[in-house]
């Protein structure tokens, strides 16, 4: 935490503080830019390296890291929603520091236009039904069975087969509208699969009785993926992702944390 609060912080919405490592993205254009991401501080790294001792984690690689910092003297909440599923891909982990908390999952019910929901019919799952995580090959296997899909829903002789098929809803569990997860300090959550896509996912002001940071990581969908189509934008990515660097250098920072004039 000390390293942490030796970055500085920027503001952001609904009384959060965070800082932001990662590529930029314009989820309503659909554009990605990569230029100006340069990974991640140092004293973060042994956090990622501990993914690959986590089943659910496996082949996880991260190319979005944010701190998120909620304070009470801030009324600081997070608005129910489903992190965009053009480019973040299905696992979402948080890390949870300082204070333990809660997470609200509600029952999405709205169109499928928003979040991107309509893109996940055009990649993968990325987790198996057993909660196995794919390899490449059979994402690989698994795209080329759904381009077959995609090329007979194209072929239909009608146009309201076609838009019938494109808008099925996946079939829902019966469970109530409200979940409520705890997430005790110094835990890790992982969100995939219908809680992923399926839920809305918030934290509530009256869950912030003190400080609390939590570090979320994201990764690419397999559009972005070595087995997907655009392989070669992803692989830039891809790429930023892997640097570390030390915050106290890459700020101008002395060893006390204070900015060097």
């Amino acid at each position: 935490m000390d390293s942490i609060d030796e970055v500085p912080w920027d503001l952001s919405q609904s009384g959060r503080r965070k800082q932001n490592y990662g590529p930029k993205c314009n989820f309503k254009k659909r554009r990605v830019r990569c230029n100006t991401f340069s990974g991640y501080p140092a004293f973060t790294k042994y956090i990622q390296n501990r993914f690959a001792s986590v089943d659910i984690l496996h082949s996880f690689q991260t190319v979005e890291q944010c701190s998120l910092e909620y304070s009470p003297e801030r009324g600081a909440s997070i608005d129910p929603h489903i992190d965009d599923c053009w480019i973040w891909g299905e696992r979402i982990p948080t890390l949870s520091l300082l204070l333990d908390s809660t997470l609200t999952l509600r029952k999405f019910n709205g169109p499928e236009t928003k979040y991107n929901l309509l893109d996940r019919k055009t990649y993968p799952s990325q987790v198996g039904e057993d909660g196995s995580v794919k390899g490449y090959d059979t994402l690989s296997k698994d795209y080329a069975k759904l381009q077959t899909q995609t090329d007979n829903m194209q072929a239909a002789d009608s146009a309201e087969e076609k838009y019938s098929s494109l808008m099925t809803q996946p079939t829902r569990c019966s469970m109530p509208d409200v979940v409520r997860v705890p997430m005790p300090r110094r835990s890790l959550l992982v969100l995939y699969g219908p809680p992923r896509y399926d839920w809305e996912h918030g934290i509530l002001r009256e869950d912030i009785p003190s400080r609390r940071v939590c570090i979320t990581y994201r990764e690419l969908t397999p559009t972005y993926l070595p087995c997907g189509p655009k392989a070669e934008v992803g692989e830039a990515i891809l790429q930023a992702g892997k640097v570390f660097w030390d915050h106290r250098s890459y700020y101008s920072l002395d060893q006390e944390g204070t900015v060097v004039t």
